[in-house]
């Protein structure tokens, strides 16, 4: 299961382009990693933790430079925390039990959603991560209440607030899940206040989560104390990100995710988690059914399962969606969906041929995830068609820095290059090791040079102000953007004879 969660999310790594999202990141940990400097934008881009744990990888793989820095380094970061986040999953054995945590971890494993993201350099791998570890910890506190797991539960939370905005999404379900279940149980809540508040130190306790906590993401916002302001600037980008919810291009009906764990087809084959989501929903109906209602697997499983619930209900609620943000509810969705698959098998133990049929059956499906998330990360991984790759970057302009390597490879002196338009990312990246390039959102009085790409808006306003004679192509940017390279006719010659 691990090997297979391993495989899955390492096995060509670098082989998708990059998203604009990537390409944004990787250029911000390439400077970080170039320089040393690094200042939290609280208008733009998320948390710090990404860029600052992604270095170790590049100086390991003798990386030292933006120019140096690959795409195989920067995605490392996100596949170790998926793998992170199938083994952190065995270790609630202790609170749900053996085989639900096992069917869990082999769910996470398998997961679509799980496994493409765990494969880009974006926030959310490392905050799924994150999160189970805080609740892991969270579960030994309220098992056995001490010194230690409180320092373990501040630095995870502390760790998932500098990880990105929506780490307030995560608290307010973990509050509302936990308010549920003392309303659920008081009389046990009762019996573990008296006992917690009798024979340990509380405000302790309390104190030094809050404390760890709160280090944790002073030292990375503040940049390791270089910019001690940025810790302000994370509470402001609250606000930053409440106003981008609203009238983005990124707007979505309130059914958005629930499209996206239901299925498509559009890849000419099914691509669905309804195997997760019907599980999960057995699990969490077991977990409230009145004779499994007292015992420690259950209230854990509902403290999971309201959570989960709690956080898909916000993000359906919001306007601004994105796949990735399903990423962290849909984790709890499969550790339900463990529960949820023993509680069957459960039913069924007593009649040998049905219990039979049903390991088949769950077998069968846990094997159609796998070969789902093997296409959607792999043969499907910039296909238009398919459901998780959005406004992804197409293979076509992989294209771009190939034909500039090899121009710059027939130049007697350094490329001058230049990008007019709006939508251009993740160009910098690709570009990044070519000095004289520029980036203009508007056409300049002289934009004549070596190389010239533009978006197909703008060629009415760019064609006449051009006095060298270029060689066009067509290449693909993402779908529905074509960008037109143009390279000086000359040069172009010269490339061309290298090929004969």
């Amino acid at each position: 299961m691990i090997g297979a969660a391993v495989w899955l999310r390492f096995s060509a790594l670098d082989e998708k382009p990059l998203h604009n999202d990537e390409a944004v990141q990787g250029f911000k940990t390439g400077l970080l990693l170039e320089s040393g400097a690094y200042r939290y934008d609280p208008t733009a881009h998320h948390g710090p933790t990404l860029y600052y744990l992604d270095l170790p990888l590049a100086w390991l793989r003798g990386e030292q430079t933006l120019a140096q820095l690959t795409v195989h380094s920067l995605r490392l970061l996100p596949a170790i925390a998926g793998v992170g986040i199938v083994i952190a999953s065995l270790f609630l054995r202790t609170f749900i039990g053996a085989a639900p945590s096992l069917l869990a971890a082999a769910f996470l494993a398998l997961s679509p959603i799980q496994v493409y993201f765990s494969r880009d350099f974006i926030q959310e791998p490392l905050l799924v991560f994150f999160t189970l570890v805080a609740g892991l910890w969270l579960f030994v506190y309220i098992r056995r209440p001490g010194l230690i797991p409180a320092v373990g539960f501040g630095l995870s939370a502390g760790l998932i607030h500098a990880t990105k905005e929506t780490s307030l999404i995560i608290a307010v379900s973990l509050v509302a899940a936990c308010l549920a279940e003392i309303a659920i149980d008081p009389s046990q809540a009762r019996t573990w206040w008296k006992a917690w508040r009798n024979k340990h130190h509380g405000v302790r306790d309390g104190f030094v989560a809050l404390g760890v906590a709160a280090t944790v993401s002073f030292l990375f916002f503040s940049s390791f104390l270089h910019h001690p302001a940025g810790i302000l600037d994370a509470f402001s980008a609250y606000f930053h990100g409440a106003g981008q919810s609203v009238g983005s291009d990124h707007t979505k009906p309130w059914g958005y995710y629930a499209g996206l764990l239901f299925g498509t087809v559009q890849t000419g084959r099914i691509q669905s988690e309804m195997l997760i989501v019907g599980l999960s929903l057995i699990g969490i109906l077991d977990a409230f059914t009145p004779s499994r209602q007292s015992g420690t697997p259950s209230r854990v499983l509902r403290v999971i399962g309201v959570a989960s619930i709690s956080q898909l209900a916000i993000y359906s609620f919001i306007p601004y969606k994105t796949p990735w943000l399903l990423m962290v509810p849909e984790a709890g969705l499969c550790v339900l969906a463990g529960a949820g698959s023993v509680a069957i098998l459960r039913i069924l133990a007593p009649r040998y041929l049905p219990a039979i049929a049903g390991s088949i059956a769950l077998g069968a499906g846990l094997a159609h995830l796998g070969v789902q998330a093997r296409a959607a990360s792999n043969r499907y991984a910039a296909d238009p068609r398919n459901p998780l790759a959005y406004v992804q970057t197409v293979t076509d302009l992989l294209k771009v820095p190939d034909r500039v390597a090899g121009l710059a490879s027939v130049s007697n002196r350094e490329l001058t290059i230049k990008v007019f338009g709006e939508e251009y990312w993740p160009l910098p990246w690709y570009l990044r090791a070519y000095p004289l390039t520029g980036y203009w959102n508007t056409i300049p009085a002289t934009p004549d040079a070596d190389v010239i790409i533009s978006t197909a808006g703008i060629e009415s306003d760019l064609e006449p102000l051009l006095k060298d004679d270029y060689f066009a192509e067509f290449i693909g940017l993402r779908p529905g953007v074509v960008l037109i390279v143009r390279t000086r006719s000359d040069l172009w010659e010269s490339y061309v004879a290298t090929l004969e």
